[in-house]
């Protein structure tokens, strides 16, 4: 188990929300903790609570994100475990994971991360959903009760690159140990990156990158906003042609891309805190600033000095923020390839794979503001290199999603190749098999 030096000597101060102690909790290492406690005891916890308990099975894991307030983003999972060695019966368990803040007297701004142990679900409540929006799920059912209704959920398994990817299912040791190192690896609060948004992130990659393995996922924004973001400033003002808003298809059929693409975007956009907020009302200001400037010059003739003294600082103010977030997008996304290099470092070197990165989608800028999904035919995706990459329980699954691939993309060729024939006078089996 990772725990950090710091970690250790954290004061009773950062534990003055949570209800459960770490010295209860391994009074009885069989019994499942209800309330809350520090996340760096549910990981001690988990390593020492028996085999029954550790192989307990993820089945469901959902981000969610405050509507109000500053944004507060936290992460639900729904754990299923035997209840004891002798008996298939089932019990079932809500866990929340957030970071809250960090302690106000301690002088370490060590962090409060809080695990939050139920048996009733807190998604299912009607007055839960309309305080909180769905950012993203990973989950079991269609119609899980883990998401809202009317929540557009996709089958997971769609294309070889879902196959591909697959992994084992998520067990509670696994998220333990997946936890005690993403908190050691930032124990302190950090507004700009190892804030609430950052744990939520950082988990939820982490788990969706080793274990492809729930039937269904669920994201809040639509393909195309995901597919487009071109930068956080063009964001939202890109113009889109219908036939493009279906054409990335073409290119990147899988669940997994798309959900990859959203996590990707999320680095982006969510990284500093009320960053959009910020942004806001630095525009709002701005835009005040010019129009009193406009009227005051008007009346007085000064109208320069107006512009330099009030619309060149909340110039230069949003500039500084656009860098703070960039600089804050850039750090997040090497803390997350270095916490997923010290995983993929811990399996077997036959069976290692390297980090999923969504290919870029082919595009066409026809204008400053407008831009097209180019018509090409998707490349063929690389098959793993060692038989130990496969997940060894979805292997014949694997093969049939290739197969099926191939013959698409043959399908695809055969007019282009048909119509190319006369001029090379023939159309061969090589023609086919190769492309």
């Amino acid at each position: 188990m990772i725990r950090s030096a710091q970690s250790v000597s954290a004061s009773d101060v950062e534990r003055a929300r949570m209800n459960l102690k770490l010295e209860a909790v391994l009074a009885d290492p069989g019994s499942v903790p209800n309330g809350s406690l520090a996340i760096e005891d549910l990981c001690t916890w988990i390593e020492r609570a028996p085999a029954t308990v550790q192989d307990a099975r993820v089945t469901d894991l959902t981000w969610w994100e405050a509507k109000a307030g500053l944004r507060h983003q936290f992460v639900i999972l729904c754990v299923r475990m035997r209840e004891c060695a002798s008996d298939d019966s089932e019990a079932v368990r809500y866990l929340k994971l957030e970071r809250v803040g960090k302690a106000v007297l301690g002088t370490k701004r060590l962090a409060i991360d809080i695990a939050t142990m139920a048996v009733e679900n807190e998604a299912a409540d009607v007055a839960f959903v309309e305080q909180n929006r769905l950012f993203c799920a990973l989950l079991s059912e269609a119609q899980s009760v883990m998401v809202p209704l009317g929540a557009e959920v996709t089958p997971a398994f769609q294309d070889f690159l879902d196959h591909k990817w697959r992994g084992p299912p998520l067990t509670l040791k696994n998220l333990g140990h997946y936890l005690s190192v993403i908190i050691a690896e930032e124990p302190l609060y950090n507004l700009t990156s190892a804030n609430c948004f950052w744990l939520a992130r950082q988990l939820t990659h982490v788990v969706a990158q080793r274990h492809y393995s729930f039937p269904f996922i669920a994201i809040s924004d639509a393909p195309p906003e995901i597919i487009f973001a071109f930068s956080n400033w063009m964001r939202g003002f890109l113009i889109l042609d219908a036939a493009s808003k279906e054409l990335y298809k073409i290119h990147d059929p899988s669940s997994i891309g798309l959900f990859f693409r959203f996590l990707r975007l999320q680095e982006k956009v969510n990284g500093l805190l009320m960053v959009r907020r910020l942004i806001l009302i630095l525009a709002v200001l701005s835009t005040c600033g010019v129009v009193g400037a406009y009227i005051y010059g008007w009346i007085t003739g000064f109208i320069l000095v107006m512009v330099l003294f009030v619309v060149m600082p909340v110039g230069l103010g949003y500039c500084a923020l656009i860098w703070v977030q960039s600089a804050a997008t850039i750090r997040i996304h090497r803390q997350k390839c270095a916490l997923l290099k010290i995983f993929l470092a811990e399996d077997p070197a036959g069976s290692r794979r390297h980090i999923f990165a969504p290919k870029s989608i082919p595009r066409i800028k026809t204008g400053w503001l407008t831009a097209s999904v180019s018509p090409g035919p998707r490349s063929l995706p690389a098959r793993w290199e060692r038989d130990e990459q496969i997940y060894s329980r979805e292997r014949e699954a694997y093969e049939a999603a290739w197969k099926k691939m191939c013959t698409a993309q043959t399908l695809q060729a055969l007019p282009r190749l048909v119509m190319e024939a006369p001029r090379r006078r023939m159309l061969s089996a090589s023609d086919i098999r190769d492309y």
